[in-house]
């Protein structure tokens, strides 16, 4: 018999460890390998434990996006002149990105809803 994968509720899962391990995923095996059920196997839950912190699989492309962009842009400066804003925006996308070469196909492929 396999190993037992975990079932409950959430299986103890938060959407930020779902997210997290999705980020990296994508990271190590590109846009294209992402799956619900890969991810699943990934946490060592069932796939339908997924959709407890997601709607579905463009639910989770949207989130990954968002969690990128969290991500490179904590602490960004806002008490700034504009220029300066938007030039540390920029900079920090840049940084996102390169963070998350895996994450890139999701930017381009949705409109830029921030």
């Amino acid at each position: 018999m396999g190993p037992t994968r975990a079932q409950g509720r959430h299986a103890g899962l938060t959407r930020q460890q779902v997210l997290h391990a999705a980020v990296q995923m994508v990271d190590r095996d590109g846009a294209a390998a992402l799956s619900m059920r890969k991810l699943a196997r990934e946490l060592d839950v069932e796939a339908m434990t997924l959709y407890h912190h997601v709607k579905n699989k463009q639910g989770l492309e949207d989130a990954i996006v968002q969690y990128v962009m969290d991500e490179a842009f904590t602490g960004a400066e806002t008490d700034a002149p504009w220029r300066t804003v938007l030039e540390g925006y920029g900079r920090a996308f840049h940084r996102g990105l390169l963070a998350h070469p895996g994450a890139v196909p999701f930017f381009a492929s949705r409109p830029a809803i921030t």
